[in-house]
C-alpha cells in the first residue's frame, strides 16, 4: 500500500515476509513460520525520460518466527525456536514503467541493524525445566534482500 505525501516523498506499508514450511531433513521434521510487516518513508529521486524513476529511503521492519523440529531418532530431542525484533534497513528502488498500468519495482534493501530476543528450548526430560530455556538479546548488523515487484496501478 502506497500513500505520496506529495511529488517529493512517499510512504508504504509492505508484508515484506511471509513464510509457512515444512521440510525433513535428515530424519527430522521441522516447521517454520515467518511474519514481517515494513513500514518505508523515503524521497523521490530523479526520473528519466518516463520509463525510469529512482526512490531511496529507509525502513522499520518487524518479524516474528518460530521454529519446531522433532526427529524420528531416540537420541534426539524435539526443539522449538523463537524470535521477535525489528531490523533497520536503507532501501534504494528503481521503478521501471512497463506500460501506464504495469511497473517492476527492484529494491536491493540493506539491512544495516536488527534487534530481536531469541528463544531456544530443548524438550528433554531429563534436563530441570529452568535449563531447557535459552533466551538471548542478539543484534545482528548488516544483510542484503533483494525484492522484485511486479505491480498494477488501478
Amino acid at each position: 500500500m502506497r500513500f505520496n505525501n506529495n511529488k517529493s516523498f512517499y510512504q508504504e506499508f509492505i508484508i515484506s515476509r511471509a513464510v509457512f514450511s515444512s521440510d525433513e531433513v535428515n530424519s527430522s521434521e521441522i516447521k517454520q513460520r515467518i511474519f514481517a510487516v515494513q513500514y518505508e518513508f523515503g524521497r523521490i529521486g530523479k526520473q528519466f525520460n518516463n520509463y525510469f524513476r529512482i526512490r531511496y529511503g529507509g525502513s522499520l521492519e518487524f518479524f516474528t518466527g518460530s521454529s519446531e523440529s522433532t526427529s524420528s531418532s531416540i537420541s534426539t530431542f524435539p526443539v522449538d525456536q523463537s524470535a521477535n525484533g525489528a531490523t533497520l534497513l536503507f532501501s534504494p528502488h528503481l521503478d521501471i514503467n512497463l506500460s501506464d498500468r504495469f511497473f517492476i519495482d527492484l529494491n536491493p534493501a540493506l539491512a544495516l541493524v536488527s534487534f530481536y530476543a531469541e528463544t531456544s528450548e530443548i524438550k528433554n526430560p531429563t534436563i530441570p525445566p529452568p535449563a531447557r530455556e535459552q533466551k538471548s538479546p542478539p543484534m545482528d548488523g548488516g544483510g542484503f534482500l533483494l525484492r522484485i515487484r511486479i505491480g498494477y496501478k488501478l
